[in-house]
């Protein structure tokens, strides 16, 4: 009798998937690609600091004792928390967000959970559970590509996810992506912080020089509490207003095409009230 008679052997083409499940793959492949910078960014954490790009609970709430035994959920970084469907037929997943003061935002519709409590998340095909952490700032490349060589100078759109102090910061890590030219300071950090009404980009103390056409294209400022008036971006000695979205159903602020260069140190200052 033949070992394994039983198992379907045969390559699985892609056109042999259904339609909702071509939807699912293309979109976590998407997101994966729109991931990248941040992906990156960790690395360079972790080259830096010895810090593992994939963490358990634990490393960041280490005091937290929920924390402790969870297996299933894990972090990306300090600013992502993953709970991957690992069940066959599964349409949602129950899990745990950690900190009894962090605020999470669910990465597709930006609602937002308090920390230190469990959940059950709706969890379809095309859905895997990933939510920001409040208090960070993540950036994205949103240009759908072949390869990520052709992203190198795509605009970037930072999602800000706001912590209960109304305060966020972040950091984007910037090299060729082929080269060694890095030991050598062929790179760029960019810091991020929002600190209520006002968003900061700066150069890192100890970043290198590396020269690059992208852009920021938009900034998405999630737990904004107030729709604005008016929203001004200061670079040098000028400043101009700049257009900006407001939904009040979940409290997310897009500020629309600031246009700068990434390397560009500015700030962006909302008036509300």
């Amino acid at each position: 009798m033949r070992a394994h008679a039983h198992l379907d052997t045969r390559r699985r083409e892609p056109w042999l998937y259904d339609a909702d499940k071509m939807a699912a793959i293309r979109s976590v492949v998407r997101l994966r690609y729109q991931l990248l910078p941040y992906w990156y960014s960790v690395f360079h954490e972790a080259h830096r600091m010895g810090l593992p790009v994939l963490r358990p609970l634990w490393v960041e709430f280490p005091r937290d004792k929920n924390t402790w035994a969870a297996e299933d959920q894990f972090m990306v970084g300090d600013c992502l928390l993953v709970h991957p469907v690992t069940e066959q037929g599964a349409t949602s997943v129950q899990l745990y967000l950690p900190g009894t003061s962090t605020l999470w935002y669910d990465m597709d519709d930006y609602t937002v959970y308090t920390g230190g409590s469990r959940y059950s998340i709706s969890a379809p095909l095309n859905k895997i559970p990933v939510f920001q952490r409040g208090g960070t700032i993540v950036p994205k490349k949103m240009r759908v590509r072949r390869c990520s060589s052709l992203t190198a100078n795509d605009p970037y759109t930072l999602i800000v996810a706001l912590d209960e102090k109304k305060e966020a910061k972040g950091e984007l890590y910037i090299d060729d992506g082929h080269s060694n030219d890095y030991l050598t300071g062929g790179f760029v950090v960019r810091e991020f912080e929002f600190d209520r009404h006002t968003f900061t980009s700066r150069t890192w103390a100890f970043s290198g020089m590396f020269p690059t056409k992208a852009w920021v294209e938009r900034i998405v400022i999630l737990g904004y509490p107030l729709e604005p008036y008016r929203v001004m971006i200061s670079l040098g000695a000028g400043s101009e207003e700049l257009m900006f979205d407001y939904k009040s159903s979940n409290k997310a602020l897009t500020i629309r095409r600031p246009g700068i260069n990434i390397l560009e140190d500015f700030s962006i200052t909302i008036y509300d009230g």
